[in-house]
């Protein structure tokens, strides 16, 4: 590989589309304005509180800050612990991860005494930006975000109102402080992008004779991905050798030695254990609670559907993802972690099922909606034996479907009984266990 080739490649090894190379481009300049006057400037960036750091932020961020700072930079650093609802069920351990990466921060060369750190919750005021901001972007403009995508299919949750206007709560923490610079990873750039938008807007709006806010600037890093050990972008959220190892012991990767990690290929039987799996917990679920779904569970099925409806070809991939999660709400609605995980471990494989039966991925798409849709209208109805029903039979055709690419019938499985009887009954004594029944 040559040099040039080299130089249109992130450090994970993907293409650099033209975009990027444009704001990489702008990005050099602006630091070369920065360090000719440092004094005209003012910076912020900060992180969720969401767990400690890593050598993805140090290289993506981190060192970008230390530098600025030392070069007289007014830097300022927001902990955003308002933001870790965005997609996290739980505020459990937020004041332990502030003083960590405060902490995390001070190692890596920030000074308090030359840099502002402070947090959300300091300052509520700076919350208030939200309502004239929002009414600067369009809902097209917040669904184009493609970092918002990629949280929402790695959260496990429907898109919420604050997933969708996380980029907007971004753009008050920077222009809060009329922040001109933003020191970033790639992955970042839309979150700039439409706090310019934002910027440019309000003051074409409400501030035409006396601009408030700058127009930010993205520094972008040097390393602008850094990749984990499977490739994707490091997050801190998931550490990526606990990652591999317990989809190693889950059976969904091998490890080869001296070629690391590949994904494990799943076969005929496999999947058809996945589906009589998957069948047998989310009945069991809906056994548990006695068909009783809760509303709440109900509205979050209702939205992912909906999702689900407009997909097109091109989005064939988030098939499964709103499948999943649709699916998901049934097992979730039940409290239970260990049903959770162990439901959650076969996602995996229904994903690569999938695209084996994706002969004609139009007829899949144009399939899945209203099959789930009777499901949920099955739920609504709160009868626990039609929802079991309904349950049965969504599965059963999955299974015909992989029994008829194999050219076989129920009767040439290895189950003494029918499989459809079987999936009926294999939890029929469930209910003499829970208690009161």
């Amino acid at each position: 590989m040559t040099d040039d080739m080299n130089a249109q490649l992130t450090a994970a090894g993907n293409e650099m589309s033209a975009s990027f190379l444009a704001a990489k481009k702008r990005s050099d300049e602006t630091l070369a304005k920065l360090k000719a006057n440092p004094g005209k400037f003012t910076m912020l960036t900060g992180d969720r509180p969401t767990g400690r750091l890593h050598l993805g932020h140090f290289f993506g961020s981190i060192r970008e800050r230390v530098a600025m700072q030392n070069l007289g930079v007014n830097t300022n650093i927001i902990i955003a612990d308002y933001q870790v609802i965005t997609d996290r069920d739980t505020t459990e351990h937020i004041d332990d991860n502030v003083l960590n990466l405060v902490l995390d921060y001070m190692a890596a060369g920030i000074d308090p005494e030359k840099t502002m750190i402070f947090t959300h919750s300091a300052v509520p005021a700076e919350n208030q930006l939200m309502l004239p901001f929002l009414s600067l972007v369009t809902e097209a403009e917040l669904h184009r975000n493609p970092t918002v995508k990629s949280e929402m299919e790695s959260s496990g949750h429907a898109l919420t109102g604050l997933l969708l206007t996380y980029p907007v709560h971004q753009a008050c923490d920077i222009l809060f402080c009329k922040a001109n610079v933003v020191p970033i990873g790639k992955d970042n750039l839309p979150h700039v992008e439409i706090t310019r938008t934002i910027a440019r807007r309000f003051n074409e709006r409400y501030a035409k004779k006396n601009p408030v806010f700058p127009e930010p600037a993205a520094i972008l890093s040097e390393a602008p991905e850094i990749p984990g050990l499977d490739g994707r972008k490091m997050s801190k959220s998931a550490p990526i050798r606990e990652a591999l190892r317990e989809l190693e012991n889950e059976g969904l990767v091998e490890y080869v030695r001296n070629a690391g990690c590949s994904v494990k290929e799943i076969t005929f039987e496999e999947s058809f254990e996945i589906y009589l799996m998957r069948a047998n917990y989310e009945i069991m679920a809906v056994r548990l609670l006695g068909g009783k779904i809760p509303e709440e569970t109900l509205q979050e099925m209702e939205e992912i559907l909906e999702r689900m409806k407009s997909l097109n070809v091109d989005e064939y991939d988030q098939l499964f993802s709103y499948d999943n999660k649709f699916h998901s709400c049934l097992i979730r609605m039940t409290g239970m972690k260990s049903l959770y995980k162990a439901w959650k471990s076969l996602n995996y494989g229904n994903i690569v099922t999938g695209y084996n039966l994706a002969s004609d991925k139009k007829a899949v798409i144009k399939r899945q909606y209203p099959i789930h849709k009777e499901l949920l209208e099955a739920c609504k109805s709160r009868k626990k034996e039609e929802i079991c029903r309904v349950l049965s039979d969504h599965y059963m055709g999955t299974i015909h479907r992989l029994l008829k690419e194999q050219g076989m019938t129920e009767a040439d499985t290895k189950f003494s009984t029918g499989l459809s009887d079987f999936i009926k009954k294999i939890i029929v004594d469930l209910e003499s266990m829970i208690p009161g029944k």
